[in-house]
C-alpha cells in the first residue's frame, strides 16, 4: 500500500513543480511571443516600405535591360552585315588586284619586246600610278 501512496505523493510533487515552472515560463513565453510579433510587424513594415520605394526603379531597370537587349540585337545584325560586306569587298578587291597584276605583266612584256623609249616612259608612268592605286587600298 505504501507504494501507490508514494507514487501519488511523487505525482503531486511533480505536478506542483510543473505548475511552478509553468508560471515562470508562461510569462517568459508570453514576452517572447510579443517580441516575435513586434519584430514580424517591423519586418513586414520594412518590406512594404522597400517594395513601395523599389518598385519604380525595378521597372526602370527591367525597361533598360529590355532596351539593352534590343540594342545588342541591332548591333549584332549590323555587325554581321558589315562583316559580310567586308568579306565581299575583299573578294572583289582581290579579284581586281589579280586582274591589275595580270595587265601589268602583259604591259611589261610588251614594253620589253617593243623597246620603244617613248612607250616605256609613258607606260612606266602609267604602271607606277596603277601600282599606287593597287597598293593604297591594302594599306587601309
Amino acid at each position: 500500500m505504501k507504494d501507490w501512496r508514494g507514487h501519488i505523493d511523487e505525482m503531486h510533487s511533480h505536478q506542483k513543480s510543473i505548475e511552478d515552472a509553468l508560471k515562470e515560463t508562461s510569462s517568459q513565453l508570453t514576452r517572447l511571443h510579443e517580441d516575435i510579433h513586434r519584430t514580424l510587424e517591423k519586418v513586414t513594415s520594412r518590406e512594404n516600405y522597400l517594395n513601395n520605394h523599389l518598385d519604380q526603379p525595378l521597372i526602370n531597370f527591367r525597361t533598360t535591360q529590355d532596351h539593352l537587349a534590343e540594342v545588342k540585337e541591332q548591333y549584332r545584325q549590323a555587325s554581321g552585315g558589315v562583316t559580310e560586306r567586308t568579306r565581299a569587298l575583299t573578294e572583289v578587291f582581290c579579284n581586281l588586284s589579280f586582274r591589275v597584276s595580270v595587265c601589268m605583266g602583259i604591259i611589261t612584256d610588251r614594253i620589253s619586246r617593243e623597246g620603244k623609249a617613248i612607250g616605256i616612259v609613258f607606260l612606266s608612268i602609267r604602271l607606277s600610278s596603277v601600282s599606287t592605286l593597287y597598293f593604297e587600298p591594302t594599306e587601309l
